[in-house]
């Protein structure tokens, strides 16, 4: 248990939590837990004829107008670094969220830009500890988009995020969509990957997507448009949730339309407060005469651990009993150096860890983790 908990580093941990597009989303995450499929079946929605002629625009879905509107405040966030010449306009960023507006209101869905917020941080420009960059600067509520606009995503080739809704269950207040600055139309031409040909607007669109909780169709390219002839139909590569060039992206299925809004009533259209919530306490898990106890945390709460007792970069910590926390983190991220009520003096995690009743699975696993810290060490002095 231990060795698998180490191989997780709060570096690991955010570039998990901050994992989303390049073409345009790999791998699932934390921060972008999809949703589970339900038994339920959406009404039948009939597509226009421009739609299954391909037209150009959004399809354009016959009986959209039978969903209750949605309308979702949006709150921008503008990160640059201290050294940075040039940047995204406000036009530019009004001319985004009309773009977005251009292919979501016919499925009865808009977007309003309340605020916007230029915020200068070295660190969350290049998209670093972003987890925490949406915790301070979050504004309104699990109805708002608050989006968050960085130089580049320097930790991955990915250039975007954005959260499932049904992550606001176990972490409220970590809400939110960053996006590379090259994607957004207009940006400077000095934005890292800049190329407006190539990024037309669309990525905050899949974005969004996941905002409503949608998940991608699959992977490829516009060429090929049956890779399974001998099935009905032709491949989704029009599709905003695809993973093809912005120029092949026009439409969303009827499915993914009524999706949305049931996935927005369900999670979002409750307008709740983001609000960060406590640790539950915890029991002894393992004690021992002569040993402190070892408190175990649980597995659903890891990613509100990194939140609340792993420093950020600004080194603020927001929790640090060991009883909440439990005892492998309380180690892992040192929290002892700085807890008034720790009962002892370490040096490091193993000293920490060893004072504590532990298993004898937790004992080994924490012996090949102190061999594994040494060869590392030995080959990265040899190597430098």
């Amino acid at each position: 248990m231990l060795l698998s908990l180490s191989l997780v580093s709060l570096v690991g941990m955010t570039i998990a939590l901050d994992e989303g597009l390049s073409d345009i989303r790999r791998r699932p995450t934390h921060f972008d837990k999809p949703l589970k499929e339900t038994d339920d079946n959406p009404p039948r929605i009939r597509l226009s004829t421009s739609t299954r002629d391909r037209s150009p625009r959004n399809a354009v879905l016959d009986g959209v107008d039978s969903f209750q509107p949605i309308h979702v405040e949006v709150y921008a966030n503008i990160v640059s670094s201290s050294n940075s010449t040039e940047h995204l306009s406000q036009e530019a960023l009004e001319s985004q969220i009309e773009i977005v507006n251009y292919w979501f209101r016919p499925l009865n869905i808009s977007f309003g830009l309340v605020e916007t917020k230029r915020i200068v941080d070295d660190v969350w420009a290049v998209g670093d500890d972003s987890f925490n960059m949406v915790i301070h600067n979050h504004r309104g509520t699990s109805a708002s988009l608050n989006l968050f606009i960085v130089e580049t995503i320097s930790s991955s080739d990915l250039v975007g995020i954005c959260t499932y809704p049904n992550a606001l269950e176990d972490l409220p207040g970590v809400d939110g969509c960053v996006m590379a600055l090259k994607t957004i139309p207009g940006a400077p031409s000095s934005a890292p990957g800049y190329d407006p040909i190539e990024w037309q607007g669309k990525a905050l669109i899949h974005e969004i997507g996941h905002f409503f909780g949608l998940r991608e169709t699959f992977k490829g390219g516009c060429d090929g448009l049956d890779s399974c002839p001998h099935q009905p139909g032709l491949d989704p590569i029009h599709n905003f949730m695809s993973y093809n060039s912005e120029s092949c992206k026009r439409e969303f299925s009827p499915g993914q339309v009524w999706r949305m809004h049931q996935n927005w009533h369900t999670y979002r259209a409750q307008a709740k407060r983001a609000q960060l919530r406590d640790l539950p306490l915890l029991n002894p898990f393992l004690e021992e005469a002569g040993k402190l106890p070892f408190y175990e945390n649980y597995e659903k709460d890891v990613v509100m651990i990194f939140a609340l007792c792993a420093a950020d970069h600004h080194g603020l910590v927001r929790e640090k009993d060991e009883r909440r926390c439990g005892s492998y983190w309380y180690c892992h991220f040192g929290l002892y150096r700085t807890d008034e009520s720790f009962a002892g003096t370490w040096n490091n995690k193993s000293e920490c860890l060893r004072a504590r009743a532990l298993s004898e699975r937790m004992l080994q696993d924490l012996e090949l983790e102190e061999r594994v810290t040494i060869e590392e060490a030995a080959k990265k002095s040899r190597t430098a």
